[in-house]
């Protein structure tokens, strides 16, 4: 692969990445906060949710490296609704 073709993958994955935590962003802020569902250990609390999320993440990262794009909404997704369970997590 030629160096301008690497760069323009990287570039297309950097692309790829901003708008899925755009999107995660976005269905986060106008969705209505959902119950958190927790032990009542803030820190064990926080460590399970952190484990879902990077669990995410590395799902996210090989369907886009398989090509599948569209799969990764439905990561976006539960990315977006944790996200929305981090804040109670710090009183």
């Amino acid at each position: 692969m030629t160096g301008r073709a690497t760069f323009h993958r990287r570039m297309a994955y950097r692309s790829m990445v901003m708008i899925v935590l755009v999107a995660a962003t976005a269905t986060a802020c106008t969705t209505a906060s959902p119950r958190m569902v927790g032990t009542g250990d803030a820190v064990a609390d926080r460590q399970r949710l952190m484990k879902v999320q990077g669990a995410q993440w590395v799902e996210t990262q090989a369907k886009f490296k398989a090509g599948n794009i569209e799969g990764i909404a439905v990561n976006a997704e539960v990315l977006a609704i944790t996200s929305l369970q981090i804040p109670p997590l710090f009183p």
